[in-house]
């Protein structure tokens, strides 16, 4: 529906004006980093809707291959270790009772933090 309608156009021209001509490994951060942040608010599998088609205008606007922008989109939206119901093992980890809110909060931000770093480190080595 967004391509149909020609939203993700609109949306990856907003976009790619201010990340036109950066270098990838920002490109790479800003992608992990925004599919990180879009699973705090919605499922894993919706974000990954809504950002695996946004990728391919963002990749032609930007001169990148859009596999690996539509990868690390859908890396990103998998790496949500923040929130109880990010992802299963961590629903399960917060579900035993032994760890209270606050601690699976400041963890969830460190890990969540390195793996969009390590992750767009990866991308830039092997991309």
């Amino acid at each position: 529906a967004m391509h149909a309608s020609g939203l993700d156009g609109v949306m990856a021209t907003t976009l790619g004006a201010s990340i036109l001509g950066q270098p990838a490994i920002l490109i790479s951060l800003l992608v992990i980093g925004f599919g990180v942040l879009l699973t705090g608010f919605a499922s894993n599998t919706a974000a990954a809707a809504v950002m695996i088609p946004f990728m391919i205008p963002i990749a032609a606007l930007t001169g990148l291959d859009p596999r690996t922008l539509a990868f690390l989109a859908g890396v990103g939206v998998s790496m949500d270790f923040v929130m109880p119901a990010g992802t299963p093992p961590t629903t399960m980890a917060y579900g035993t009772g032994y760890l209270k809110l606050r601690e699976l909060l400041l963890a969830g931000i460190l890990v969540s933090a390195m793996g969009i770093v390590v992750g767009a480190v990866f991308s830039a080595l092997i991309w």
